[in-house]
């Protein structure tokens, strides 16, 4: 009706205009202003009057003296979740009557939360509001992620009306925290090697860190208990003694006000590849020793008799040159010699190895035995966190192209290469606070 009302108007070239505000009770010294009270009436501008309020569809009124007496209340909460998770909704239901057991309705009724409902100066945080409808309510309220975890008292609090006195009721309630845990490290590795896996643990409402709270490791029917430090931490060393698959779990087990979680990773061991100086010490072993002594003394007694031979038929002898295998070349970044590669994998890993011998000579400290996981969690502990995400997408990428059998593409090169650049430009920038 306000809308047909100002196209009227405006169809006369009378100036209006359609505002939305709230309604709310004038015989109401405190009440919430809900959005189910939002209303739009019209507005006409009159000369040296101003804009006048119009209403089309006006709430019908009686004016006249009224003899009121206030009844007393009885508010009380016959229902609520027993438990709050921060940055969850919670729902608090119950009745709000008469002393002489009538309903009561058209009152507002605010939930809120104390620590010590005997302290009267402590003023509470009110996370919801509901209206009484035929003296019952059901208030669905907000667990913020400002709240602290721990037990409070659920105070209901009736407001007091032209009608109706305040009540209140305070039950009980315990304010949790939901976890969520997330466990790094990687996801092949070789048997008989120590390992070092990292975990965090963060509030879910807000992403903070949960500190100085119990974390337990389990994998190879091995428990690790451990404690995170000051931003939700953890770290262990895990050893595989045989290949096989094997999962690794950080669980955080249900306490006071922390609901229980877990995550899980998955681990391929494998069988390391042959080492060259193991295996010349297998053959000076017995009774491999006796073979190699065997064949030597054949050889030599073959050579001899060749030389002989040689020197009598005058013939000159011509030294044997060895060639010796060229030196491990440490390449980093900084020495601009070109990438050469067949294949996108092969580019990756080594764009990654560059980088590597890049961070050597900046970090002495890091060395070739490291794993690229714990080369990621050396580098995470000196450069700044917004590396953090980066240095993971680079050391995936690497762990992607060096074991798995998917192929990459160019642009997964290019990528790659672009997150190294970026890792040195914000290494110029400083360092982790």
């Amino acid at each position: 009706f306000n809308t047909a009302f100002v196209l009227l108007a405006r169809s006369l070239n009378i100036p209006a205009r359609v505002v939305v505000g709230y309604t709310v009770k004038p015989d109401v010294e405190m009440q919430y202003v809900l959005p189910q009270q939002a209303y739009m009436y019209a507005e006409v501008e009159f000369e040296k009057l101003g804009w006048v309020t119009f209403d089309a569809c006006p709430i019908h009124t009686t004016e006249g003296k009224q003899n009121i007496t206030q009844q007393q209340t009885i508010c009380n909460i016959t229902g609520n979740d027993p438990v709050a998770i921060r940055g969850q909704q919670f729902n608090v239901w119950g009745t709000v009557r008469t002393a002489n057991d009538t309903a009561v309705t058209d009152t507002q009724v605010e939930i809120i939360l104390k620590k010590d409902k005997w302290n009267m100066s402590e003023a509470g945080l009110i996370v919801g509001v509901g209206v009484v409808t035929d003296g019952w309510f059901n208030v669905t309220c907000d667990a913020t992620p400002e709240i602290i975890v721990g037990d409070y008292n659920l105070t209901a609090h009736s407001l007091e009306t032209a009608y109706y006195m305040e009540s209140f009721t305070d039950p009980p309630i315990k304010v949790m925290a939901d976890p969520i845990l997330n466990i790094n490290g990687p996801r092949q590795v070789y048997e008989g090697r120590n390992i070092t896996y990292r975990g965090t643990i963060v509030d879910s409402s807000d992403g903070t860190p949960i500190i100085n709270t119990t974390l337990k490791v389990e994998f190879l029917n091995q428990i690790i208990t451990l404690k995170s430090d000051v931003e939700g931490k953890v770290s262990f060393v895990a050893l595989f003694p045989v290949k096989g698959q094997v999962n690794v779990s950080l669980v955080k087990e249900e306490s006071l006000y922390y609901l229980g979680a877990v995550d899980t990773l998955a681990v391929t061991v494998i069988v390391p590849p042959p080492d060259a100086t193991n295996f010349l010490a297998l053959l000076l072993t017995f009774p491999y020793n006796i073979g190699v002594a065997l064949t030597g003394a054949i050889g030599v007694g073959v050579y001899a008799a060749r030389r002989n031979k040689r020197l009598q038929e005058e013939e000159p002898i011509i030294e044997a040159r060895v060639k010796l295998a060229p030196e491990k070349q440490y390449v980093g970044f900084e020495d601009g010699i070109p990438l050469e590669y067949t294949s996108y994998e092969e580019g990756v890993v080594k764009l990654f190895n560059r980088f590597y011998v890049s961070m050597q000579r900046i970090y002495p400290d890091i060395d070739e035995a490291m794993t690229p996981r714990e080369f990621q969690y050396v580098l995470e502990e000196r450069l700044p966190k917004t590396a953090d995400a980066l240095l993971e997408d680079l050391v995936s990428s690497y762990e992607i192209a060096m074991y798995s059998n998917i192929t990459l593409s160019q642009d997964d090169f290019k990528r790659t290469n672009a997150t190294i650049e970026l890792i040195i430009e914000l290494m110029k920038s400083g360092q982790r606070e």
